[in-house]
């Protein structure tokens, strides 16, 4: 339940802040260039889905006092489901990046707001991973 639940949290923000821009700035709108947003979006999620991996490798290879009480302890579980979530969140950002530019002359209702606060919760949660990576190999 924790890795879920660190998974959510990064939404309230991203909801609060579209919420925020759709009121203060609503003349701001990519069906100009959605294709070049569609590209920027997929090529960032694919690059963060190669450091998502190395960053996996680098968690399990970890031998030290705070990792093995983590794996003790036993919520190595919410660490991993925290990863995979991410890793499939990035993967929809990528083909809804991929699809952004497939279809950059249609209008699509919310696909462009969408992707972007999906790449913003997945940075958030990327911080997130980061942040526990630095707290596991503290000695």
């Amino acid at each position: 339940m924790p890795g879920v639940l660190l998974f959510v949290f990064p939404f309230l923000p991203v909801i609060a802040a579209y919420i925020i821009l759709r009121h203060a700035a609503p003349t701001i709108s990519f069906s100009e260039h959605r294709d070049a947003l569609g590209a920027a979006l997929s090529s960032y999620s694919g690059t963060t889905i190669a450091i998502l991996i190395a960053a996996l490798t680098f968690v399990i290879g970890l031998r030290g006092k705070n990792i093995r009480k983590v794996k003790n302890y036993g919520y190595m579980t919410s660490v991993i489901i925290l990863y995979g979530l991410t890793f499939a969140e990035l993967g929809i950002v990528f083909f809804m990046g991929l699809f952004l530019m497939a279809t950059s002359k249609e209008p699509i209702f919310l696909l462009p707001s969408l992707t972007i606060g999906l790449s913003a919760s997945s940075m958030m949660h990327i911080s997130i991973i980061l942040f526990q990576m630095l707290k596991f190999a503290k000695n």
